[in-house]
């Protein structure tokens, strides 16, 4: 075993209606439903939790709110710290948008550059939505 399978579930309807968007930023506008279900060595046994906590009360009501993400066993982040003003890696502290790209788009490059591309975890406390937010900030602080 090399991997496991962290699943999550988030409440990020807004109004009764899914919204996606809301993935990765629920803190920031007031969404802290989060329920941490549990970790899993398999994606087998991930499918067959996601599926009985489908006919659980709350759950079977918000059926496409879960969230897996897959992390290596023995693998650290957040190893050179973070920037206590910004909350991001020190790493990734002098880096700045590109033109036209979006904080997703910035996060998702920074990330594939350390870790390898789409080889790096996403779940919502990790350093590329950490990253995310902090390209939001950068984004505000140019119209600004």
């Amino acid at each position: 075993m090399n991997k496991v399978y962290f699943l999550q579930h988030l409440n990020h309807h807004k109004n009764g209606y899914f919204n996606a968007e809301y993935i990765g930023i629920y803190s920031e506008i007031g969404y802290e439903d989060v329920k941490n279900i549990g970790v899993y060595t398999s994606i087998e046994t991930l499918q067959n939790n996601i599926n009985r906590c489908k006919k659980l009360p709350g759950f079977k009501q918000l059926a496409d709110c879960f969230f897996s993400t897959e992390y290596q066993i023995d693998q650290s982040f957040w190893n050179e710290g973070f920037e206590l003003d910004t909350d991001i890696p020190l790493w990734a502290k002098n880096e700045t948008l590109q033109s036209n790209e979006t904080s997703k788009e910035f996060a998702h490059r920074l990330c594939s550059q350390k870790y390898g591309e789409n080889n790096y975890p996403t779940s919502l406390q990790d350093e590329f939505h950490k990253i995310k937010r902090y390209g939001d900030y950068l984004c505000k602080k140019s119209i600004v």
